[in-house]
C-alpha cells in the first residue's frame, strides 16, 4: 500500500506538485519503528522508475511506539498507514490523504 495527497505540495526547488503519491518503508527493531516517506510526482512516476523528490515541509521519516499487541495484532499495516496519514494531515489538512491500495496498479 502506498498514499496519495489530494491536493497541490511543493517541493524543495519551488516546483508544484498536484496530487503526490507516498511510498512507505517498514523498518522494525526491537525498541524502534519508523517509516521512511518517498514522494514521487504520480503514481505513474512511481511505476515508471522515475526519481522521487523532496517535499518542501512534509514529514520523510515518521518515528513511532508500537505495543506488542499491536505488532501482533491484525491490522498492523492499516494502523501505520493511518499515523502516516495523521502526520501528513497535519500540514496539508484532514481529509487530503488516501490509501491507495495497491501502488503497482
Amino acid at each position: 500500500m502506498a498514499l496519495k495527497i489530494k491536493v497541490t505540495t511543493e517541493t524543495t526547488t519551488g516546483f508544484e506538485v498536484p496530487k503526490a503519491f507516498i511510498f512507505l518503508d517498514f523498518y522494525f527493531l526491537r525498541n524502534q519503528t519508523w517509516v521512511n516517506l518517498t514522494y514521487f510526482q504520480s503514481q505513474a512516476s512511481f511505476n515508471e522508475n522515475k526519481e522521487s523528490y523532496q517535499p518542501e515541509g512534509l514529514p520523510t521519516q515518521i518515528s513511532y511506539y508500537i505495543s506488542v499487541n499491536e505488532f501482533w495484532g491484525d491490522d498492523l499495516i492499516m494502523f501505520i498507514h493511518n499515523i502516516c496519514i495523521t502526520e501528513i494531515e497535519k500540514i496539508v489538512g484532514v481529509g487530503n490523504v488516501e490509501i491507495i491500495e495497491d501502488p503497482a496498479a
